[in-house]
């Protein structure tokens, strides 16, 4: 059981590099929104723990709004095999290039079988897990390009992130990030939680954008603070 749990922890620390090396490729900073991750591994406890135990987490580390899990890596990727040079050409002396050339001919199907049986022989040779790396690559869906949907891997693990912005999760992000600020400023003030105040606004660029966020948000800013925000405009003309 411990042992599950220490597995599942290091590979969701390489999920969380993997979703931060995309995020960097296509400078999307970890303060912005994204709608879904994809998380691809063939072993079902492991997917059941990053949607469950591990699950909040890493939504909070990296920002997005649902993580998926996909036990099938042929939904996202194709699959390559690559002999292990470092370890298979002692072994096989003479028989290394024509063994090579049989592990990078593997179908689809053999790499899937082997990577259950753990063995496949060419040529009198029995190779298992060590001597073969299965590389994963991602097979991006029709239609839809680079900058939309991207992913990285280790071999093991495959993320996929979806980079396409959303409107909605974009103005949850502004109105967490107001709320934050008044919390703060709550805390500084020396308030008790308990004690309702009345919180006033204004736009520092002349535009509707933020007071039409925020009252589209007012369900969640009401919910934590316990009143909605009133455009400073608005109170003044009530005084």
């Amino acid at each position: 059981r411990d042992e599950r749990v220490e597995r599942s922890v290091t590979r969701m620390m390489t999920i969380i590099d993997l979703a931060r090396n995309i995020r960097e490729r296509h400078s999307k900073a970890l303060k912005t929104p994204l709608k879904e991750m994809v998380v691809v591994h063939p072993d079902s406890e492991f997917l059941e723990d990053i949607t469950g135990k591990l699950k909040e987490y890493v939504m909070e580390e990296m920002n997005v709004k649902t993580v998926t899990p996909c036990n099938d890596p042929m939904k996202y990727a194709s699959l390559r095999a690559e002999p292990n040079f470092s370890v298979l050409g002692k072994r096989l002396g003479k028989d290394m290039g024509k063994v090579s050339n049989e592990v990078k001919k593997m179908t689809q199907e053999q790499i899937l079988a082997f990577e259950q049986s753990g063995e496949i022989s060419f040529l009198g040779h029995c190779l298992t897990l060590d001597d073969i790396k299965v590389v994963r690559q991602f097979k991006r869906p029709v239609d839809v390009s680079e900058k939309e949907i991207d992913a990285a891997g280790d071999g093991d693990v495959l993320v996929i992130l979806d980079l396409r912005a959303d409107q909605s999760l974009i103005e949850a992000g502004v109105a967490r990030e107001v709320v934050n600020r008044i919390q703060k400023l709550r805390k500084t003030a020396q308030l008790e939680p308990t004690d309702l105040i009345d919180v006033y606004y204004e736009s520092v660029d002349n535009s509707n954008t933020l007071e039409e966020i925020l009252q589209s948000q007012d369900q969640y800013i009401r919910d934590v603070l316990g009143n909605s925000l009133v455009p400073k405009a608005a109170a003044t003309s009530d005084m």
